[in-house]
């Protein structure tokens, strides 16, 4: 996908990590990924004014994976 190709050509565009996790969670149902993804938007930009809502999204897919309610 393009989240994918942005990210091969600059692995530091946090904004591709973002909405490549969004896009994982709502399409997919994959919150492992998406989690993964989140963190390494986090990762990158760590002073990002986003940050608490990040977190809490973070949060919120963890405890749904947990409760398997996603991948």
């Amino acid at each position: 996908n393009d989240y994918n190709k942005a990210i091969d050509i600059d692995p530091s565009y946090a904004l591709a990590y973002f909405r490549r996790g969004r896009a994982l969670y709502r399409d997919d149902g994959d919150c492992t990924s998406a989690i993964a993804d989140y963190q390494k938007y986090l990762e990158l930009r760590p002073d990002s004014y986003d940050r608490k809502i990040v977190e809490s999204e973070i949060a919120t897919l963890s405890d749904r994976k947990s409760n398997n309610q996603c991948k």
